[in-house]
């Protein structure tokens, strides 16, 4: 949760189905955090905004926590599964999202 609302709950369907417009703000916002030194929002916004990728559905139902541990990780905490069902626009903002964090540890 950053700045009392969860990206989580921010995350918009902006038409196509995946909330491409709200990535892209967390996107620009954790770029922000980290360029004026808020390191601890700037990994709380990243680690949320990436959770809503590795949340993925199996029969309807959002596999997370232990389930999901129990697939085989591939990089950065995600799936071959979570990483097939992404576009080349998701793949890039996570790509982004894991270059501001690496810079603001």
């Amino acid at each position: 949760q950053v700045g009392g609302t969860s990206v989580l709950s921010s995350f918009a369907n902006d038409g196509d189905g995946k909330g491409r417009g709200s990535a892209a703000y967390a996107v620009k916002m954790a770029d922000m955090y980290s360029k004026i030194g808020r390191t601890e929002e700037t990994l709380e916004l990243i680690d949320e905004t990436l959770d809503v990728w590795k949340a993925t559905e199996s029969n309807g139902v959002l596999v997370l926590g232990e389930q999901r541990r129990q697939r085989e990780t591939i990089g950065a905490g995600f799936t071959k599964q979570d990483l097939e069902k992404l576009g080349p626009e998701e793949l890039e903002m996570i790509l982004q999202l894991l270059v501001i964090k690496g810079d603001a540890l």
